[in-house]
């Protein structure tokens, strides 16, 4: 979280969008990027908060991580760090995940499902979590 990106999205920015973060920090964020929105004469109230994240469903969040770990490590060539909140386990774990960007401000999400099952992955997300999501907790 640098200055100057939040500078420069008060003085010409309508949203942010974000990557590999923790949901807890888009609070942050929020702050920031209000208190810099100020100094230019700006107000953007509940501005478009937008979390790209991963989600990997499997029995138990370790073989989530795992998997995860694999895939990135396999896509990016290595050298991958696996940071900010994912949802990575059985449908619950994912739900939760989730819901704590929700929680947090996180307007909208960008999700990249991993593996090479992603189709299946998606499937699953649309069935299993999707409903969740879009009804009160």
């Amino acid at each position: 979280m640098l200055p100057a990106q939040f500078e420069r999205f008060a003085r010409l920015g309508d949203g942010i969008i974000t990557t590999y973060i923790e949901a807890e920090d888009c609070r942050l964020v929020r702050e920031r990027a209000d208190e810099a929105l100020a100094r230019h004469g700006r107000s953007l109230p509940g501005f478009p908060l937008c979390v790209y994240t991963t989600v990997r469903f499997e029995d138990d969040v370790r073989t989530a991580e795992r998997r995860t770990g694999e895939f990135l490590a396999a896509y990016y060539g290595g050298g991958v760090h696996m940071r900010g909140t994912m949802g990575l386990g059985p449908p619950d774990a994912v739900i939760d995940a989730l819901r704590r960007y929700a929680a947090a401000g996180v307007t909208d999400l960008c999700l990249r499902f991993v593996g090479d099952d992603q189709f299946q992955q998606f499937e699953r997300f649309t069935a299993e979590v999707l409903p969740a999501l879009t009804s009160p907790a």
